[in-house]
């Protein structure tokens, strides 16, 4: 079969941005820094989801700078971004993600995820994060085996056969220790369940297969699953717009999503969103995303007028730093109080006085107020200093 990377199109293609359908976005890397010569094609390219989103000059200023920074391009690597939002989501509650995992003594790597957990099962808290099918395993080692730019086919399933049976006898598990899960962001066609005898179950987008020997190999649909929070993490890498831009919604509105986890997203969904036939000399790794996050907050910040940031700033937040600068204040305040009233008694301050002096926080600086009037020399003084 024909990989990403192999496939060409050709010139009036490229000028027209017709790319091969399916809902996707081509994004075009091309060495020669311009349109192709009129015999050629495009010697790389890699389709990714496109969700239809508005992009505000905030954001393609901030992108226009970011994508300045180039790399070398490579395949990209699909299952790696689906662990990071793992990472960042059930990682951070007690779950071990493994983006690329060995399944036997001697590497390589399979290009798999690993969910373990330590407890005897899910707990609440992971089950909120962790989409249908695999919140409902009993296993305490999950293998995932992400599909991002193909559908069904009979390598992937020889593939996860192989990961699960190598995994499991090279670690001396059972088969009740490991489950092995074939998620799907392209949904395959009737014909194609038929052939390995998948059907779907009461579950929106989990199917089982009746063949015996990959009965034990769930499907995940991404386009299918349900449009629950639970499941916003990984159907966001459905290929479906619609789906896609459902899930971005849903993670929008978690209440208790990290600052880290929500940027590594909207990033995603902003490069999911480019029009179709934008030019990219990029290497796109979770690791860049996340970079990617940080250098489009710096610039928003930089270029947002105060007025403009003074309506975008949640009240909660307003309120803190009016009190961080109260506090801050009422502290600077005791400082000079303690400073002024040393210096006319014991006369200039010693340097090493002043900095500990300093580094006080305010309830410290209170109790070194009737030390400062009583004290008769700077070494009396410092004896009571927080060491």
């Amino acid at each position: 079969m024909e990989s990403l990377a192999e496939r060409v199109v050709t010139v009036q293609d490229w000028g027209s941005g017709i790319a091969a359908g399916d809902g996707c976005a081509p994004f075009f890397w091309n060495d020669n820094k311009g349109p192709p010569k009129a015999s050629g094609v495009i010697p790389k390219m890699w389709y990714a989801p496109r969700v239809d989103v508005c992009l505000d000059s905030g954001w393609l200023l901030a992108y226009t700078v970011v994508m300045q920074k180039s790399t070398r391009r490579q395949m990209i690597k699909w299952h790696r971004f689906l662990a990071k939002g793992l990472e960042l989501s059930v990682g951070r509650r007690g779950v071990l993600v493994v983006a690329e995992v060995e399944v036997t003594q001697n590497p390589p790597k399979a290009d798999i995820l690993l969910l373990r957990r330590e407890s005897a099962q899910w707990t609440p808290d992971q089950m909120a994060v962790l989409p249908d099918g695999i919140r409902e395993s009993r296993a305490h080692h999950v293998l995932i085996e992400f599909k991002y730019t193909e559908s069904l086919t009979l390598d992937a399933l020889h593939q996860a056969l192989s990961y699960e049976y190598l995994y499991r006898t090279t670690n001396d598990l059972t088969g009740e220790d490991v489950r092995i899960f074939l998620l799907l962001a392209k949904t395959p066609g009737a014909d194609r369940l038929q052939t390995f005898g998948y059907e779907a179950t009461a579950q929106a987008g989990i199917y089982m297969s009746k063949q015996e020997v990959i009965r034990h190999i769930p499907l995940l649909v991404l386009n299918g699953l349900s449009d629950a929070p639970h499941n916003a993490y990984v159907k966001a890498f459905a290929s479906r717009r619609a789906e896609k831009a459902k899930a971005f919604s849903a993670i929008r509105t978690q209440p208790d999503i990290s600052d880290e986890l929500l940027t590594y997203f909207e990033v995603l969904r902003t490069v999911w969103s480019l029009p179709e036939g934008v030019a990219m000399d990029e290497t796109l790794t979770p690791e860049r995303v996340m970079e990617i996050g940080r250098e489009w907050k710096r610039i928003l910040i930089q270029h947002t007028p105060p007025d403009e940031m003074d309506a975008l700033l949640p009240a909660a937040y307003k309120q803190h730093f009016i009190e961080q600068g109260i506090e801050q204040g009422i502290e600077q305040g005791m400082y000079r109080t303690l400073v002024e009233i040393l210096r006319r008694r014991l006369g200039e301050m010693p340097t090493t006085i002043d900095e500990r002096l300093r580094e006080c926080t305010f309830a410290q600086l209170n109790t070194l107020v009737n030390p400062a009037l009583d004290a008769a020399t700077w070494d009396e003084f410092a004896a009571y200093l927080p060491h």
